[in-house]
Order: C-alpha cells, then sequence, then structure tokens
C-alpha cells in the first residue's frame, strides 16, 4: 500500500469502526462484513448474556448482540482488546466502567453492566439501539442541509455537556461514534446518541496518545478528528472534545474533515501547525451564516484556551442561528465566541500599517490607544460565568398574572424555547405547551410537566408564584422501562434542584418517579401542603418519608420499590385521609398489614412483590371493608384463603393476583366473583 492511500483506508475504517450499540439492517448493511468474532454465537457470558450474532469488530473490540436472558430483553456487548490485564488494571477498569455506568443522559447510550470473560478479556453491556451512524449517513447523502445538521448538533452538544458536566471526556468523537436513531434526513423526530463514551480511557488508561496510534488495528482518537494535544501527546480535557466535534461539524457541512494528510502523522501535523479553510473555502463556494462560521473557526482553535469553553454554549448559538437571530443567547445572554489568534494578527498587522503611514507622532498615538483599548479589554474580562442561578440576566419575572376580570391566568413563559407543558380537565386532557403567551382558566387544577431544558435549569421554578400550579410531575427526568424499576434519568434531576419547589406553598402534587434523588432531597419539601406523592423507582427510604409533615395528608402516595415499606405503612398509621396507597416491592411483611386497618378510608392498597406477605396478612386485609381495588401478584399467599378472604371486601375492581398454583376450578370461581371486563 502506498502513503497516498493510507488516508483513504483509514476513512474506510471510519465507517465501520465501533459501530457498537445499533442496528443498521434496514439501512443495507452499514456495519460490513464480520471478522474476528472471538465469541461463540449462543454462548453465554457470565450466565447472564447469550450471544444471538455479531454486529461489528473494531479497532476496540468486537460487538455482538445479546440477550438477557432473565430479563429476555436485546441489549449490546462489547469486548475490549488492548488492555493489559493485572491487578492494577482490572481494579481500574472496574473504577472507571462504574463511573461510566452513572453517565445517564438521552443522548448518551447507558452502560448497564461490565465485566471479565474467563477473567481476562474485559467486557461492557450497552443498551441496543436501532438507528445508524452519522458516518454512514455521510457516506450515503454526502453534504447534509444546515437546518438539519444544527439539529442533530444541539443534541450532541447537550450529551456531551451533560458529561463535561460530570468531569468525564469522551476523547473519541468522530461520525462513527455518533448514532441517529430514526431514518431519514428529513424527520423532524431525528435523536442523537453518543457510542462507546469513555472506552478509550478505559483501554488506554496512562498510555501516551501519540504512541498507542501506532498499535495495530488500534486508532483511538482518530487522526481526522483529534485536538492538537491529543496529537501531541498531552493531558486532554473537555476542550480536546469540543475541537473533535468542531472538525465532525465540519466534515458534516462541506463533505470532508478540515485535515487529511497522506498519512496518519501528517494529519496529525496539520492539526497542530495549519489553519483549516472557511467552510464556504471548503465546500466549494457554498454559501453559511457567518455566526456559523465563526463558531466552527472557534472550535478549531489550535490553542484550547482560544476555543469556545463548552458545549452548551456551542448548542445555544446554534439554536439561535436555527432561530434566525444574529447570534445566539443562552437563557437570554449573549455568548461571545473567543477571536481567533488569526483575527488578532490580522489586527495588529493592519495596526502596523497605519503607523507606518501616519508618521511617527500619529504611530505614538495610535500605540497609545491600543493599550488602553488593551487595558480596558482586560479590565473588562468577565470572570468565569456565575452559576445561571446567580446570572443578572436570567428570566426572573414571575410567569403568571390574572386577567382583569379574574377568570384567566395569563403565562408568559419564554418566547423562544417552550419549558414544557401544561395539563388540566378531568375527562377532556388539554395538553399546552409551555411558550410563550398561554391563558387557562383561574379556576383550572394545573399540572406542570418540565422538559428537559427546564430540568438543566430548575431554578425556573422560582417564576412560579406559590399558587400558579397545583400539580408539577418530573415525569421527564424518567425513562420508562417495563423491564426494571431503577431508570436512566432523562435529564439531570438531583436533591439540590429540589430545593427550588420549596416556595410552592400551593403545591398539591408533586410526581418523582424515576427521578435521582435521595432522602436529602426530601428535606427541601418536607414542609409543603402535598395531598398527591409519587416517589416511586426512587432512592428515598421509608425512614426519609416518615419525617415528611405532609405525610398524614397524603390522598395519594406512590413508594414502590424503595427500601423500608414497613416505616412507611407505621407512619401513615391513623390517616384519614390516604385513599390509595401503593407500596409494590417495598419489603412489607405480614404484620405489617395490621397498620391497614388504621385506615379507614383506604379505597386502593397495590402490595405486591413482597415475598414476606401470606395467609398470615390476609386477615388484615379482610377488615378493609371500604377497599375497591387491591393487588396481590407475586407474594406468598395461597388461592384458597385468597378467594375466602377477597370475598369478604366490597370490591369494584378485578383483583390483581398471580395464578400460579390455582386449580380449574379455584380459577372459574374467581372469574365468576370478578369476571374480565
Amino acid at each position: 500500500m502506498t502513503s497516498s492511500e493510507e488516508p483513504n483506508r483509514e476513512r474506510e475504517k471510519e465507517t465501520r469502526d465501533d459501530l457498537t450499540i445499533g442496528s443498521d439492517s434496514t439501512y443495507g448493511g452499514v456495519y460490513g462484513s464480520i471478522s474476528g468474532s472471538h465469541l461463540s454465537i449462543g454462548s453465554l457470558v457470565e450466565g447472564k448474556y447469550r450471544l444471538l450474532d455479531s454486529l461489528g469488530e473494531g479497532g476496540m473490540g468486537v460487538v455482538y448482540k445479546v440477550e438477557q436472558v432473565l430479563l429476555n430483553r436485546q441489549m449490546a456487548l462489547k469486548t475490549l482488546t488492548g488492555a493489559e490485564v493485572s491487578e492494577q488494571s482490572i481494579k481500574r477498569f472496574h473504577a472507571e466502567a462504574k463511573l461510566l455506568a452513572k453517565l445517564d443522559h438521552p443522548g448518551l447510550v447507558k452502560v448497564r453492566d461490565f465485566g471479565f470473560i474467563d477473567n481476562v478479556k474485559p467486557f461492557l453491556v450497552m443498551d441496543f439501539v436501532h438507528g445508524r451512524t452519522l458516518s454512514s449517513v455521510i457516506k450515503t447523502a454526502g453534504v447534509m442541509p444546515l437546518d438539519i445538521s444544527i439539529k442533530i448538533f444541539v443534541e450532541l452538544c447537550f450529551a456531551l455537556g451533560y458529561a463535561h458536566g460530570k468531569n468525564i471526556v469522551h476523547r473519541d468523537i468522530k461520525p462513527s461514534n455518533i448514532m441517529l436513531t430514526t431514518p431519514g434526513l428529513d424527520s423532524e423526530n431525528e435523536h442523537v446518541k453518543v457510542l462507546d463514551f469513555g472506552i478509550a480511557k478505559l483501554m488506554h488508561h496512562g498510555i501516551n496518545e501519540t504512541a498507542a496510534l501506532t498499535r495495530t488495528g488500534e486508532i483511538f482518537g482518530s487522526p481526522f478528528y483529534m485536538s492538537p494535544e491529543q496529537c501531541m501527546g498531552g493531558a486532554v480535557d473537555h476542550r480536546s472534545d469540543i475541537y473533535s466535534m468542531g472538525c465532525v461539524m465540519f466534515e458534516v457541512l462541506t463533505g470532508a474533515p478540515p485535515f487529511a494528510g497522506e498519512t496518519s502523522l501528517s494529519t496529525m501535523m496539520m492539526h497542530q501547525g495549519e489553519k483549516p479553510l472557511s467552510l464556504k473555502e471548503a465546500s466549494m463556494g457554498r454559501d453559511f451564516p457567518p455566526e456559523i462560521e465563526e463558531l466552527v473557526a472557534s472550535m478549531l482553535e489550535k490553542d484550547p484556551n482560544n476555543r469556545i469553553q463548552s458545549l452548551l454554549d456551542v448548542a445555544q448559538i446554534l439554536i439561535g442561528i436555527q432561530k434566525g437571530l444574529a447570534s445566539g443567547t443562552i437563557l437570554n445572554k449573549p455568548v461571545i465566541v473567543p477571536p481567533s489568534a488569526e483575527k488578532v494578527r490580522a489586527a495588529h498587522k493592519e495596526s502596523n500599517l497605519l503607523a507606518k503611514y501616519l508618521g511617527y507622532v500619529l504611530c505614538v498615538l495610535l500605540l497609545a490607544v491600543i493599550v488602553m483599548q488593551t487595558l480596558v479589554y482586560f479590565n473588562n474580562q468577565a470572570p468565569p460565568p456565575p452559576p445561571i442561578e446567580n446570572a443578572p440576566d436570567l428570566p426572573r419575572e414571575k410567569w403568571c398574572t390574572f386577567s382583569k376580570d379574574g377568570q384567566y391566568k395569563i403565562f408568559q413563559f419564554p418566547k423562544n424555547y417552550s419549558v414544557g407543558h401544561l395539563v388540566y380537565g378531568m375527562h377532556d386532557e388539554i395538553k399546552l405547551p409551555a411558550l410563550g403567551e398561554v391563558t387557562v382558566p383561574a379556576r383550572a387544577n394545573l399540572m406542570f410537566v418540565p422538559n428537559s431544558l427546564f430540568l438543566a435549569h430548575p431554578q425556573f421554578l422560582r417564576n412560579f408564584n406559590s399558587h400558579d400550579v397545583s400539580i408539577i410531575d418530573f415525569r421527564e427526568a424518567g425513562i420508562t422501562d417495563s423491564n426494571q424499576y431503577k431508570i436512566t434519568p432523562r435529564a439531570p434531576m438531583t436533591d439540590d434542584e429540589l430545593l427550588y419547589c420549596n416556595k410552592l406553598t400551593g403545591l398539591q402534587g408533586l410526581g418523582l418517579k424515576n427521578v435521582n434523588i435521595t432522602d436529602a432531597g426530601l428535606d427541601y419539601i418536607k414542609d409543603l401542603p402535598l395531598k398527591h406523592l409519587n416517589v416511586d423507582g426512587t432512592d428515598v427510604t421509608g425512614a426519609g418519608l416518615k419525617k415528611m409533615r405532609c405525610l398524614k395528608n397524603l390522598i395519594y402516595l406512590r413508594a414502590c420499590h424503595i427500601k423500608g415499606g414497613s416505616d412507611i405503612i407505621k407512619a401513615l398509621a391513623g390517616s384519614k385521609n390516604i385513599q390509595e396507597l401503593s407500596l409494590t416491592g417495598s419489603d412489607l411483611g405480614d404484620e405489617d398489614l395490621k397498620y391497614l386497618t388504621t385506615m379507614p378510608n383506604l379505597k386502593t392498597a397495590n402490595l405486591g412483590y413482597n415475598m414476606r406477605i401470606s395467609d398470615k396478612g390476609l386477615k388484615y386485609i379482610a377488615q378493609l371493608k371500604n377497599l375497591q381495588a387491591i393487588s396481590l401478584d407475586q407474594t406468598s399467599i395461597t388461592p384458597e384463603a385468597t378467594l375466602q378472604c377477597l370475598k369478604q371486601l366490597s370490591l369494584q375492581h378485578r383483583p390483581r393476583i398471580s395464578r400460579f398454583g390455582w386449580t380449574p376450578e379455584q380459577l372459574d370461581d374467581l372469574e365468576r366473583t370478578w369476571p374480565r371486563p
């Protein structure tokens, strides 16, 4: 192979390397040929993952489609190559894999499990995602439309910006590590997943990155997208990812990466010393908004200090461009793209020429002006931006006012971006986006469902008056998955964010299902006069819930699959308000059920998946004369005792119970007493 052929071979590798998590069968075999599979299809890994198929092989290892046997769901398993297996490397792999597993964002493929096959070959188990890689889209479609490109890169920036906020750097941003999860370039719902997050660091921690490039078949941080500091083998931070993202943006918009030498080494040298073409020059005359030219140029600055410093800033600039603004904004705050070094040098050159022609006196005056401007410039340089909570230009006006006749609430939400939606109406539910002016009946019982943007800036809760909304449901912070109960969050939502709820003294309901909170978060909301509370699948405990002053005022409580169900049911003893109680999978026993008999208005009790509940506990359930619905599936009760107990109740809904071990006669009795609807 000649040296001129090497870039083409590397680009060929880019289209298939590390296609880790998805199925591209719909698009004609983007994975290409499969070679070098090291595990037998049909075999079990750690007794949990059955290998179904080999999806692809890259420099980092082989990817398999697997079935998680116990849960009967498809996952992706990636074996990793190139690591030295020692006690120290095993400990490091475990520590860093755990760190990756904590990355919870809809734009990042979730790491679910990890380990070593035969104590030698490290592996990761990740979500299986259907889609196609950005590299395959570029190869098929060529240059992408600007508006579609912006949508994709906004999502990428939010995903990687989230990881950077956790002090985690990807280190290998390239088109083959970016997956689009819906078909079609004109799709309004195109979504993005970042693949192989942090795998390069797992495999090469402490190794000189330039040296690692020389390893056969192991290119991590492809030369086409590597930052100058990465090319030199130096330490990298989140700004290296910003440079790599700039390279990918450049390629998507122009059809080629900013630098492509004849060899890997020459490409890396170009990253360090050559100035990239403008987007217009690289695309043979295609016009781009000046804001995006300036943005990409800033992302491709050689010196990390001269680059734009945050991908969240990049996202907001792109949103501004998309909306036709003169420049991007972050919540109404201007984002300043640092001037490139070339612009600074050009300005100095122009000043020197002017001084030469105006003579000595003008030169002295000009130098004085330059000095003064420089001093003013540096004196006025803003310190690192304060937390957005303290930023003076964050919108702080209350969103809601009343109409003159008092019949309507009028919300003035941000005009340029939605922050969620409002829902009201008992039967014919009305759902309105929280965008611009929204008018609703003053007496409507309003529920607010914040979206991911709102969740990223929960201080927006301060823009509500205390009684503007009755319920806030943070459903967008968690992904519902019927196969498990501890769920990957969609957006950052932790204990501290609940601090912003404590002024909403008119709040009656709070939905926190699958949100990443603990008892510490409950401390912020323990004094709210809540009547409805859902903490399913969180890390709060019964000990934390029983400290809430509103507990005995609750009408509705869901606390499924949390620790300390016994503490909750004891703390609720004597409540005359509780009507619906769900403690599924919360380790209840027979004696805990006696406290239900002290709740005279209890109408619904969900008690399934508590295996310590047996026939002994049914004597307490039989006393619940006002009970209308009950769930006792996956407990230790027997059919005969169950039928006898349930017939003593005045149930209005078919009871939910497991039928394993029931005789045909007992099942017939069940059907006659509670026929299917």
